[in-house]
Order: structure tokens, then sequence, then C-alpha cells
């Protein structure tokens, strides 16, 4: 059996309790402008759309220390029928931080990611601290699989240092410094022989 099927069935995880899951299918777009002038700006623009909803997420790129990721994150959900234009948006601060990396300029497709995402719980007593997500995803030709832990509300930092300590030391696996952006940016390269 592979880690992955392992930790799809696993009932604990850094001696924290997993709790059964649900399963979903995901299309994100990732946008930008011809110049890239989001990326240089030090984003990644990824336009998800699930369950009839467009949600629209600006991460910050880098952040990444061993297996732990902060980074900045602004998002706002596209009305209907919405344009890709910032300034017909919502306003808040991604629309801002769109219209300053943007200026006029048109966003477009950079490339499509699908993935579908295994989502586990995970509690530690009464406290849902935070959710596993085992994804299988799919760039152009290539699919890899990947894990996340996102801290909840109720999760500390103390917690999820435990669990990656627990994936490295347990389960053997290795921490990915790169942004799921990241990791499909340089995908793509290797595919078209750059």
């Amino acid at each position: 059996m592979s880690t992955f099927q392992r930790l799809l069935a696993a009932k604990t995880l850094a001696g924290m309790r997993l709790v059964a899951g649900t399963t979903q299918e995901i299309h994100d777009r990732y946008l930008d402008t011809p110049d890239q002038a989001i990326r240089r700006g030090g984003y990644a623009c990824r336009l998800r759309q699930r369950a009839g909803k467009r949600l629209l997420t600006f991460k910050g790129l880098g952040g990444a220390a061993g297996a732990i990721h902060q980074r900045a994150e602004h998002e706002t959900t596209l009305p209907a029928g919405a344009s890709l234009v910032p300034t017909s948006w919502p306003n808040g601060p991604a629309r801002d931080l769109a219209e300053k990396l943007c200026q006029d300029q048109p966003l477009e497709t950079l490339f499509d990611l699908h993935q579908t995402r295994h989502i586990r719980m995970l509690a530690n007593g009464d406290r849902t601290i935070a959710e596993l997500s085992l994804d299988e995803v799919q760039v152009g030709a290539t699919v890899y699989l990947e894990l996340e832990v996102e801290l909840t509300l109720n999760g500390t930092m103390d917690d999820l240092r435990r669990i990656a300590h627990d994936l490295v030391t347990t389960w053997h696996l290795a921490p990915e410094p790169r942004s799921k952006f990241e990791l499909a940016l340089a995908t793509l390269d290797i595919q078209r022989g750059l």
C-alpha cells in the first residue's frame, strides 16, 4: 500500500485523531497579465470554480521555512457574470492589489490545474485543529500527489510543527518548498523541454 493510501486510511496523525472527510473535484485557473505583472509583484492569482462559485485568490509567493509555508492571501468571490477586469470586482483587498499590480492590463490564463482533493479534519481532544488535504494534482500531462495541512482557527503553530515533524519522521515525507503554483510552472517547463 502506498503512503498516500495509508494516509487516506489512517486513524491518527501526530497522536491526533483523523476524522473521515470528503472528496472534491477542483478546477483552478492561474491568471496573470501578458507581461506577468502579478508574478513579478510576488503573487500568484488563482481562479477556483467550485459548487457554482468563482473564488479569486491572490497568494504571496515564497514564505516557506522547511515544511511550513506562511504567505499573504487575499480573496474575493466574483459574482456570476463578472469579468476578469479588476475594476468590475467587489471592493476589497484583492481588487486593490489587482489594480495596483495589473494597472490596466487584461488577465489571461497561464495554465489550468485539476485536482481530486481528499479532505480529512485533524482533531486534538475537542479541538478541530487542522484540515489535511491529500491531493491528486494534474498539470498538463503530469499527475502528482501532494499533501497540505492548513490550520483552523483552533489550531496553533505548535500543533502545525508537531504535525510536520510526524510527517517527516514517521511517514518519511519530504517538505516541498515551492507552492502549488511554482511546482506547476516547473512541471510545465519540463513538459515543454525548457
